[in-house]
């Protein structure tokens, strides 16, 4: 992945972080992105500002509050060619759709004004991902037991959550090693999704 190889290169050369140029279209990008393909809040709170020693300053700053300032100083950057192939999904959220809601957003206040509006969304989606996390960790730390070989919790404990943190819980566990653990299925323990919503 583009991270390992990012980590090859900061070893290498012997660099504390790596700073990417990642901008607020790029989060917008990856919000719809994964909005199409389906998925729950993990999957809407986007790119971090910061995960391990990657580092991505300007996820707040528009792309053309970026470029506005490099063309100020006088630096000099290059296009990557593949970003404009409608080939790609996430190009063709760029050059398609990105465009249509732009001009919408030209009849409520403009397109720097709706975009600013969307750092606190992703801000607290993040921040609401991260205490639900947190709950259902520590909800778990109650009544989980684990191995190498199995992971499991109580019919009393799971049936004590809502829907949604039964698949949050499942998630998680599931999550924790896909490789060397599994849920035990037998009648004392349950090991599979809720079914309803």
């Amino acid at each position: 992945s583009s991270d390992l190889f990012l980590e090859e290169v900061r070893t290498s050369y012997g660099f504390d972080f790596i700073l990417l140029g990642h901008h607020l279209q790029d989060q917008l990008e990856t919000f719809l992105m994964r909005l199409f393909r389906g998925t729950g809040l993990d999957g809407l709170s986007v790119i971090q500002p910061k995960n391990g020693c990657l580092v991505r300053p300007f996820l707040t700053c528009s792309k053309e509050t970026i470029q506005d300032e490099v063309q100020r100083r006088g630096i000099s950057y290059r296009n990557d060619s593949s970003n404009s192939d409608p080939k790609y999904f996430r190009n063709k959220i760029r050059i398609e759709l990105l465009p249509q809601l732009e001009k919408i957003a030209g009849d409520y206040g403009g397109k720097e004004k709706w975009l600013s509006r969307l750092v606190p969304l992703f801000d607290e989606v993040s921040a609401t991902q991260k205490l639900l996390n947190q709950q259902t960790k520590k909800r778990l730390e109650q009544g989980v037991a684990e191995t190498p070989y199995w992971i499991r919790f109580s019919r009393s404990l799971y049936e004590s959550f809502s829907n949604y943190e039964k698949r949050r819980a499942l998630r998680s566990l599931i999550k924790k090693d896909r490789k060397s653990t599994r849920l035990n299925s037998s009648h004392e323990w349950i090991s599979r999704m809720p079914s309803s919503a």
